[in-house]
């Protein structure tokens, strides 16, 4: 009887012990399974959400660009006409030329000199200050800048309409009779209105120029920081976005001068206000759309401490820790300018931003020197608009080959043969330049059948340098090296 009792409790131990060893076996087998199959890894598997959040962001990223450009252009064109007005009154003492050069000499220096010190806070990665934070506080801090120079403006603008309807009117005949001390009298009065129109300029000066100092450094994050940090290593989205972008800045640029004609076309004074409240209500727009992509996009939301996101189809990027940024980036001083250009110097793209640099110096394009210079040759004005429009319409063309290139070919690939067919088509334009001896008008037609064609080049070697840029700049550099270039 004890045996049977002990033979049967040993078989219940080896049934237990078996049950346990099947279950063991399970298990593991489940492990094995859940590790190798890329299905129920959620690392492995782009997740839907994803996805989604990055299509938005693109969407509010773009949205608070139309309002940017948009807004922006509207403002500069209506500057040069508020310029042009002040400087072509009759009691004026500047002309309008040297008004509207020492306006954008004023607002370049500024870019010069605030643009790569603002620039260098873009990502600093800190909880009290973010990429958000940063945002917010270059759009928001425009609207205090164009409402004085809008104020000045209209002031300025109010004064020139009232001098107007005085001359015309009987004031005239009241000053003639005043003699010689009406006239002292009217010299002082002169003199005090000279010192306040040099004030007012010096304001709208100022206050112009950190309104573009702003708008540079929003520019800047933009571009070179968020669209990156967005895109989280996928180059299609990133090529598909940066061309988005530049298609909206090239709709604006025909948009944006033709709305503000409009503005202006009825009355100078009310233009001034119209355009003051278009340009303010477009900065509140950009920051909620801008809050909205931050909020959305979780790339953003992290700040990175030092790596860089993006890597290019060769991969030509670096991977960095923060040992050796400390390694990389130069002892920074007081005045520290060297330092960014020395910083600006190390980066693998340096040949590409110093080509890039370089093409401002082109006066073959329409611009003021260039349009100057068809009008000399005998051409209408109607035909130089529309010039000016298919160049832009080329832009937009070349914006299309860019993202086609990207497909097919890596990014230095697609710079060169963008900046290669720029220096074909410009080649007849300066055959153009050299004919101006002989014939002014096929000299003119020269300039123009090369320059409009060079527009697709130039947006090509623009999207693709930008890229390059993007894809090779660490990313505590970015703001930094945006603001140098």
């Amino acid at each position: 009887m004890m045996k049977m009792t002990r033979d049967r409790t040993k078989d219940q131990d080896d049934d237990h012990g078996e049950l346990f060893i099947h279950i063991d076996n399970e298990r593991l087998a489940d492990a094995s399974s859940s590790s190798s199959s890329p299905t129920t890894t959620p690392s492995a598997l782009p997740s839907p959400p994803t996805q989604r959040h990055k299509q938005n962001a693109r969407l509010f990223l773009c949205l608070a660009h139309v309002f940017s450009e948009f807004s922006e252009w509207v403002w500069q064109f209506s500057v040069v006409v508020w310029l042009t007005s002040l400087g072509s009154g009759e009691h004026s003492s500047r002309s309008s030329l040297f008004l509207n050069s020492s306006y954008q000499a004023a607002s370049q220096l500024f870019v010069f000199f605030l643009v790569p010190r603002l620039t260098k806070y873009v990502n600093v990665g800190s909880n009290r200050f973010n990429r958000g934070h940063f945002m917010s506080c270059v759009i928001l801090s425009q609207i205090p800048c164009i409402s004085i120079a809008a104020v000045l403006f209209g002031k300025e603008m109010s004064n020139l309409s009232y001098e107007g309807d005085t001359t015309s009117g009987s004031f005239g005949s009241t000053t003639t009779m005043q003699g010689e001390d009406g006239g002292l009298a009217e010299g002082g009065n002169a003199s005090n209105s000279d010192d306040i129109m040099f004030a007012t300029l010096v304001a709208i000066y100022i206050c112009g120029g950190l309104a573009q100092v702003l708008q540079m450094s929003y520019g800047v994050a933009i571009h070179r920081d968020w669209v990156v940090a967005v895109s989280e290593g996928d180059e299609k989205w990133l090529t598909t976005t940066n061309t988005i972008l530049r298609q909206i800045y090239l709709c604006c640029v025909i948009l944006g001068p033709s709305f503000a004609v409009l503005l202006h076309s009825r009355s100078e004074d009310s233009g001034v206000i119209w355009v003051g409240f278009i340009k303010i209500a477009s900065l509140l727009m950009m920051n909620m759309f801008v809050v909205l992509a931050y909020r959305t996009t979780a790339s953003l939301q992290s700040e990175g401490t030092g790596e860089s996101t993006v890597v290019a189809k060769e991969g030509n990027m670096d991977e960095c820790s923060p040992a050796q940024d400390e390694s990389v980036s130069p002892p920074s001083h007081h005045c520290s300018y060297i330092d960014d250009l020395r910083v600006f110097v190390s980066q693998k793209a340096v040949w590409a931003g110093i080509a890039l640099s370089l093409l401002y110096c082109d006066v073959l394009t329409f611009g003021g020197v260039m349009t100057t210079y068809l009008k000399a040759c005998g051409m209408e004005w109607s035909v130089i608009g529309a010039c000016q429009g298919a160049s832009n319409l080329a832009g937009l063309i070349g914006t299309c080959l860019f993202a086609i290139s990207q497909q097919y070919l890596d990014v230095r690939t697609t710079a060169m043969w963008g900046i290669c067919w720029q220096f074909a088509c410009l080649t007849i334009a300066i055959c153009g330049v050299v004919m101006n001896q002989t014939n002014k008008l096929l000299s003119a037609r020269l300039i123009i059948a090369g320059v409009i064609p060079s527009r697709i080049g130039l947006l090509v070697f623009v999207l693709a340098c930008t890229q390059f840029y993007q894809q090779t700049v660490r990313l505590h550099l970015r703001g930094q090296i945006g603001g140098t270039q």
